[in-house]
Formats: structure tokens, C-alpha cells, sequence
């Protein structure tokens, strides 16, 4: 494996709208690149997911003004639950708190040759993984030893529960297939989704350890009837209702 070298920000931040930033860790390889969203409102600072924790956020945060008061997991996957254990309190889905507490491999992206506690290792059954999952340094003396997964303190919580930032509110949606407590946040106001992994960028993925591929159907025809405006997922950009549509309608259609 060839040698890495050091950058100096680990963090990349773009501003989506009034109030929303997406953080991702640009140094990690696409299939392990998961958002990050802050979303500020008047009296409640929400975070969405935690990456894989490479580098502390928090910190990062707070020198750039930003101090989440509500930290959110959407799923218990390794690339969204990184740096959750930083905060005191992360909320998920009851499905995936007793897992994500212990850091269980059936609800994170074990598989037979991926260590979740060494990001060095290669991902098993990707013919595009070639490589450690990590493309640069975050600093010269970083090593994989160094590295590990933390179990957050969590709470769980349920459908219909509404996560409330004063200004805007949230309400939690069970998206059960990709992960057994994958939600999402829908701002029904905004016609907004946070969508996670249910739906994003790219093809839905339902064949890791505790993806069912009924659920995901049954998932993905709810947001069919749900048409939001705007689906901000856990990889990749932001998709109006068309791409939205054409990625699930063509999902639907290649399975049964």
C-alpha cells in the first residue's frame, strides 16, 4: 500500500441553505464518504450522523461557531457513527440502539475482511476497493492503531417522534430495509427528507448484514406516496423529487 501523507483539513463544509450544512470527509473513499448535516434553528442545533470519526468533530465545530444541541444517528453503520460518542446523548431508532451502544457487526458494515476497528483494512466483495479506505493522513503521526470505533451513549426513540429546533421541526420516519431502524427526518413544512441511507445519490443498497430487501421496497413506495421537495441522503448531494423518483421507481422496478 502506497504511503499517505498528511493534510490539514479533515473536514469539508458546504453551506446548503438557510441554516443546513453538510460535512463530509473528503479523504475517505466514496463507498465510506457518508454526510454529515448541521442544521441550526433558533433554539436547537440538530446533527445528523458522525462519519467515521477519523478526526474529533466537535472541536472542529465549535471553532467554527457551530454547537449541536441534538445529535441524531440515522443508522448503526460505521461511516455515519464515527464521531457520535463525542456528544452526550445520541438518538436512534430502537432497532438499532441496543447495536449501536456495543458497537454489534450485525448492524454496522462488517463483513468477512473489513475490521471495523482498523480503517487500513480492505472492504470484502467491492471489485472497485482497492486500497485502504482512507486517502490521506489526518496528521503525519496518525496511525491505524490509533483508530477506533467508540460506542455513543444513546437513546432510542420511534416513529412519529418529532424532533423540534423551534423554528422547524422534525418528524421521525421508520425506513426500515437498508438497516432495521434506518430513519429519516422530514420536515413536512419544507417538504424537506433527511433520507440517511434509505435513499441517496446513487443505487439503494440492501444486501449488508440487516438490509432486507421487502422492508427497502416497502421504504422506498412510502416515499413515493410522501413526494418530497428536497432529499438530502447520507452520501452524496442533494436531489430534487425528480432524480429522487427515477433512482427509487428504477429500484422498485429491478426487484421483487
Amino acid at each position: 500500500m502506497r504511503a499517505l501523507t498528511a493534510v490539514e483539513n479533515w473536514y469539508d463544509f458546504q453551506q446548503l441553505d438557510a441554516g443546513i450544512t453538510r460535512i463530509v470527509e473528503p479523504h475517505v473513499v466514496e463507498f465510506m464518504r457518508a454526510n454529515m448535516f448541521v442544521i441550526e434553528g433558533r433554539d436547537q442545533c440538530l446533527l445528523i450522523d458522525g462519519g467515521n470519526g477519523v478526526v474529533p468533530l466537535r472541536p472542529v465545530l465549535k471553532a467554527r461557531g457551530i454547537e449541536p444541541t441534538i445529535v441524531v444517528a440515522s443508522h448503526a453503520h460505521a461511516d455515519h457513527i464515527g464521531a457520535l460518542h463525542e456528544w452526550p446523548l445520541t438518538l436512534c431508532h430502537r432497532a438499532e440502539a441496543a447495536g449501536l451502544a456495543a458497537l454489534d457487526p450485525a448492524v454496522t458494515l462488517a463483513s468477512r475482511d473489513y475490521n471495523i476497528l482498523d480503517i487500513t483494512t480492505l472492504l470484502a466483495g467491492d471489485p472497485d476497493m482497492t486500497g485502504a479506505i482512507i486517502t490521506a493522513l489526518p496528521f503525519a503521526a496518525f496511525t491505524a492503531s490509533g483508530y477506533r470505533l467508540r460506542a455513543p451513549q444513546v437513546k432510542a426513540i420511534d416513529a412519529g417522534a418529532i424532533i423540534d429546533l423551534g423554528d422547524r421541526q422534525f418528524e421521525v420516519l421508520h425506513l426500515p430495509g437498508h438497516s432495521p431502524g434506518q430513519i429519516g427526518l422530514w420536515d413536512a413544512e419544507a417538504r424537506v427528507l433527511f433520507s440517511g441511507d434509505a435513499v441517496y445519490d446513487g443505487e439503494p443498497l440492501d444486501t449488508l448484514p440487516g438490509s432486507n430487501r421487502a422492508d427497502n421496497r416497502r421504504s422506498l413506495q412510502r416515499l413515493l406516496q410522501l413526494a418530497p421537495r428536497v432529499i438530502h441522503g447520507g452520501h452524496g448531494g442533494a436531489m430534487d423529487w425528480g432524480n429522487s423518483r427515477r433512482i427509487i421507481e428504477t429500484y422498485l422496478a429491478a426487484t421483487t
